[in-house]
């Protein structure tokens, strides 16, 4: 009985762990950005009817050493302005 509960517990745990993983950032280099101004905005129209926009920054991030990287982040809500 104490060998299934400890099984249990170890899997939910596993589980657990496995979820809270951001498997698209293992691998991943570390670098730090001052986001700027928007570069483009997308428009996309669903079937409802309503509009959804996307602001795409294109910019320049520094690694740790110091080292230029250019980068593209994506985003429904605008960093400068704070409205949607």
């Amino acid at each position: 009985m104490k060998k299934g509960i400890i099984a249990s517990l170890a899997l939910i745990v596993v589980i657990i762990g496995l979820v809270n993983i951001d498997w698209q950032r293992i691998g991943k280099d570390h670098v730090y950005v001052q986001v700027g101004e928007v570069t483009e905005v997308e428009e996309t129209t669903l079937d409802s009817g309503d509009v959804v926009r996307r602001y795409v920054y294109s910019t320049e991030a520094l690694t740790k050493d110091g080292d230029p990287q250019a980068v593209t982040l994506q985003r429904r809500k605008n960093f400068g302005t704070g409205r949607t």
